[in-house]
This record gives C-alpha cells, sequence and structure tokens, in this order.
C-alpha cells in the first residue's frame, strides 16, 4: 500500500472515530436530558400534591427556592412604584408586556414579587389606570416560581442602560435586590388563572408530564453510532480487496 493511501485511511479512520464518539455523546445527552426530565416530573407533582403554603405565616424563606410550583396564598398591598416589565411576552398572539409588581406582605417587613399577568403593548400607556383597579387590600394565589441570574445565553436581564429601568427580560430577584431599599423573598409568584375581568390578564404554564422524545432520539444516536463504528471496519476491508484484485490484473 501506498504512503498516500495509507495517509488517506488513516485520516479517514480518525475521522470515523471522531464521528462515532460524536455520535455516542449526542446519545448520552438525550438520556441527560431524559433524566433531568423525569425529576421534573416528580419534582412538579410532588409540589401540586403538597400542602398550600401561605407566605404570611413564618417560615424559612430559603428553603422556599427548592419549592417551585408550590401553591401558595399572600395577602398585602402592592407596591406599584418598583412595578416591573417582562419584555418579549405574547398572548393569543399579541405582543405585550407580563407585570410583575411587588406585595407588602402582611404583618411583615418583606415583599414579594406578584407575576399579575400580561398586557398589550398599548396598554403599558394606561398602567396608572389599570394599576388603579389593585390599589385595595390583595388575597392572592399562586404558585412559586424562580428568578433567573442570567439567561440562557448569558444576556443581562435588564437591557437598557439605566439602572432603575423597569423593563426586564425575566425576573432577577438579586438585582432587584440590589435597586430596592426593602427585603426581598428569593422567589416570586406567579398568580392562578382568573376571569380576566381587570387587566393585567393572568394565566398559568400549561406544564405537560411527559419524559418526550428523549429517550427515542438516544436510541438513534447509539444506532447511528454502531452503524459507522461496526459497517466501517467492513467497508475497508471492502475497498483493500478490491484494490488488491484490480492490481492482480
Amino acid at each position: 500500500m501506498k504512503n498516500k493511501e495509507i495517509l488517506k485511511w488513516t485520516l479517514t479512520t480518525i475521522l470515523v472515530l471522531i464521528g462515532v464518539y460524536v455520535l455516542i455523546r449526542l446519545g448520552f445527552w438525550q438520556l441527560d436530558r431524559l433524566e433531568s426530565k423525569r425529576q421534573f416530573n416528580q419534582h412538579y407533582l410532588q409540589q401540586m400534591a403538597s400542602p398550600i403554603i401561605h407566605l404570611n405565616d413564618e417560615i424559612n424563606h430559603q428553603e422556599l427556592v427548592n419549592m417551585e410550583y408550590r401553591e401558595v396564598t399572600v395577602s398585602g398591598y402592592y407596591e406599584f412604584s418598583n412595578e416591573i416589565y417582562l419584555q418579549n411576552q405574547a398572548y393569543e398572539n399579541i405582543p405585550g408586556y407580563r407585570v410583575v409588581t411587588p406585595l407588602k406582605i402582611d404583618n411583615s417587613e418583606n415583599f414579594v414579587y406578584i407575576e399579575r399577568g400580561w398586557i398589550s403593548l398599548e396598554d403599558l400607556k394606561d398602567i396608572e389606570g389599570i394599576n388603579s383597579n389593585y390599589t385595595q387590600h390583595q388575597n392572592l394565589e399562586g404558585i412559586i416560581r424562580l428568578p433567573q441570574s442570567e439567561s440562557d445565553f448569558g444576556g443581562k436581564s435588564s437591557n437598557a442602560t439605566e439602572s432603575n429601568s423597569q423593563f426586564f427580560l425575566y425576573v432577577d430577584i438579586d438585582l432587584l435586590t440590589t435597586e430596592m431599599e426593602y427585603g426581598l423573598l428569593p422567589i416570586y409568584v406567579q398568580l392562578k388563572d382568573e376571569n380576566n375581568d381587570h387587566k393585567p390578564y393572568s394565566k398559568l404554564p400549561e406544564i405537560e408530564i411527559t419524559e418526550g422524545p428523549h429517550f427515542g432520539y438516544a436510541m438513534q444516536w447509539f444506532f447511528f453510532a454502531s452503524l459507522l463504528g461496526i459497517g466501517y471496519p467492513f467497508f475497508v476491508r471492502k475497498q483493500i480487496w478490491g484494490e488488491k484484485n484490480r492490481s492482480r490484473e
């Protein structure tokens, strides 16, 4: 076999081995996603079946970060001056904002942010009028949601240059805590679905308790890896024998 042919097959073999490795890693990645989905399902069902937490009671606030999707109740008064708006939010294919407002908890020095619901881009112009419907004492029901410290792509929670901007991409308690003068719970509350006689329109996320297609995708990647890894030696053998036969002719 000539040196050029040896180099060609060496490089091809290396590429095949890399391809097999990548396919196997993709398979295990899907299995990791499957396990994460199973853990999420178990956590979600456990929290939904657990007793309701009353945030007005004496509780360990740090334990709340392990209770996402747990049902809660809380009462108090809204503090509209520190309200924020989550951008790039759509409702029935209409662009708008999610309104997130701090609530002063009764008989407490603490506040908790409440995701009250959705408003359109035009509604923001009349936000004072909308908020006027909620100046009275509030008795709220919702679920615990966890804030974010950064987006999946590493973006900042507030995309405005002013430090006191009211426009955020997601709820960032760490940033809000540094800008507010009062104590904040380490979670926020998303309100339950309501009749929506008044804006904002509240609607909880629809959670599907399924394992998804991850196991099937993993088996596909493993199949492709075995097909490439097992089939390649037979291909090489066939090519080498073919070259030998041609050289004898």
